[in-house]
């Protein structure tokens, strides 16, 4: 009797256990380990192009992978004759062996028609964190001239082309960097090098609670630094290109050396000059926050929170922020907030603000306050503005939303608070260097805005 009773215990506890290991076993999901949203062309590439090789840094390890790829901002339709996928080695040169063709519904190619967003089928291909890969794709005669693509203006990498004429073996597929030439800055293109059609890498996994993060904002999520010579909001720092200094970057190694952490990943929805509540102020910059806000956060594989960083542009590029300091513009914001507050939550979106960080005295000249077209983000009004919204932010905004992330106090000069500290300046009084993205990142209260 008392062996049966010995062995039903153990029957029992048998099934326990696998019905806890079935239990434990998540179903494979797809979730987003690389991403850059749209925006409209800068015309960054000149027509002909035949090649294109763009790299990219995945924020999560995995084993089989699916890209994405957009038109979504383009004016003209795209043939893509052939898309692949290596690793880096340096420059344009891919590491042996690593190349991997993609397909389409079976195809080798793909046609993009404007406003059109396509996924690659899944590919066997193990990807590492921040381990670069490369984006080869090949266009096809004049549908794919690069010029008029859908592109995201500011890549921060050295990206590459070939204007040759392949041939078999010369083309996307080859591992070689010979013949591909470096994006350099040139007269009339606005930033070093933008990524063109590619849109997204997701990969497969089996964590049973996969965390993504995204990084909503504008340049500033974007990574944007300036040439510290120059001053000049819209001359890049290229010296820094491919370090991955982006305050999301910085958050996903905090992330990383973190054992609690390790089903988190974070993506960057940030895009330069983008506004929450009005459209572009110029095309490269890109939908406004509101209305790309279904594609580029609630349907990225995996979100579960989002940390969103607006405001600056939104009073800067409005004209009527040097002309009056009506509560009009900061009331126009508070109210983008709520809204996107509301509409995340209700997918079930984790949402965390950021205060706007100070910039008196940044200009798009040297050390100017209002130049060229009255743009104000240095302005004493802009900043009367930005301190009505923190405020809101940090009261009625902090209970509305799932928490607060205060970029102003970790940021400003404790000498003069409408100010950048000037040691995360880099040199336009509005952007950070990349030690001053690494200080955004350790603003984080991760114990109590990421339970």
């Amino acid at each position: 009797m008392k062996n049966a009773i010995r062995w039903k215990t153990a029957a029992i506890a048998f099934a326990a256990i696998c019905l806890g290991n079935v239990g434990y076993a998540a179903t494979p999901q797809w979730v987003s380990v690389w991403k850059a949203d749209p925006t409209g062309s800068t015309g960054a590439i000149a027509p002909g192009t035949q090649t294109l090789r763009e790299i990219i840094s995945p924020r999560r390890a995995g084993d089989t992978v699916r890209l994405r790829l957009t038109n979504r901002e383009g004016t003209l339709p795209v043939s893509l004759s052939e898309v692949w996928i290596g690793t880096q080695q340096s420059g344009a040169q891919l590491v042996a062996g690593s190349n991997r063709q993609l397909s389409f519904g079976g195809q080798r190619g793909v046609y993009l028609a404007p406003g059109q967003d396509i996924v690659s089928d899944p590919l066997p291909y193990r990807v590492l964190p921040f381990t670069k890969l490369a984006i080869s794709m090949q266009t096809s005669g004049v549908l794919g001239m690069p010029a008029l693509s859908s592109s995201h203006s500011v890549s921060r990498e050295t990206n590459y082309y070939s204007v040759a004429l392949p041939v078999f073996g010369e083309g996307a597929g080859k591992e070689s960097g010979a013949g591909f030439m470096p994006f350099t800055l040139t007269a009339g293109v606005t930033f070093q090098a933008s990524w063109h059609y590619i849109s997204g890498l997701d990969v497969l996994t089996t964590d049973p609670k996969p965390r993504v993060v995204v990084a909503f904002g504008d340049s500033i999520t974007d990574g944007l630094t300036v040439n510290p010579a120059t001053d000049n909001t819209f001359v890049e720092n290229i010296a820094n290109l491919g370090a991955d200094e982006r305050y999301p970057d910085f958050l996903q190694r905090r992330f990383a050396a973190l054992p609690k952490y390790k089903s988190f990943n974070v993506v960057n929805a940030g895009i330069a000059g983008n506004r929450l509540t009005a459209g572009p102020f110029a095309p490269f910059f890109g939908p406004r926050g509101l209305s790309r806000m279904e594609t580029d956060v609630i349907q990225v594989p995996g979100v579960t929170d989002v940390v969103a960083h607006f405001g600056i542009n939104d009073i800067a590029f409005d004209q009527s922020a040097q002309l009056s300091s009506s509560r009009a513009i900061g009331q126009t914001l508070i109210a983008g907030y709520q809204e996107m507050i509301t509409r995340l939550q209700a997918r079930g979106i984790r949402v965390v603000l950021g205060t706007i960080m100070p910039a008196v005295g940044a200009g798009f000249g040297p050390a100017s306050p209002t130049v060229n077209g009255g743009v104000a983000h240095g302005t004493e009004i802009t900043e009367s503005i930005r301190q009505e919204v923190n405020a809101w932010i940090r009261g009625p905004g902090k209970s509305l939303s799932d928490g607060v992330v205060d970029f102003d106090a970790c940021m400003r000069d404790p000498n003069s608070t409408s100010r950048l500290n000037p040691a995360f300046n880099s040199g336009d009084n509005l952007h950070p260097t990349g030690v001053g993205y690494s200080v955004m990142a350790g603003c984080f209260d991760l114990a109590v805005l990421f339970p």
